[in-house]
């Protein structure tokens, strides 16, 4: 069984809505680097800006 980490499943909600990381980080006011790390499990620990993440892309964690 495989389970998808937080960062694919958050690059897997902003591709089925044809987004950029430039357009999320527009609209979310953040870095692209920021979500790029975040995207690719790089050990971000930004607590509010991946519960922003969630709620832009409303997943329920």
């Amino acid at each position: 069984m495989y389970i998808e980490s937080l960062g694919t499943r958050l690059r897997i909600e902003r591709f089925k809505r044809n987004m950029t990381q430039g357009q999320v980080c527009q609209e979310l006011k953040m870095k692209v680097s920021t979500l790029s790390q975040i995207e690719n499990d790089k050990g971000v620990h930004f607590d509010s800006t991946i519960r922003k993440l969630l709620k832009f892309y409303g997943i329920n964690a």
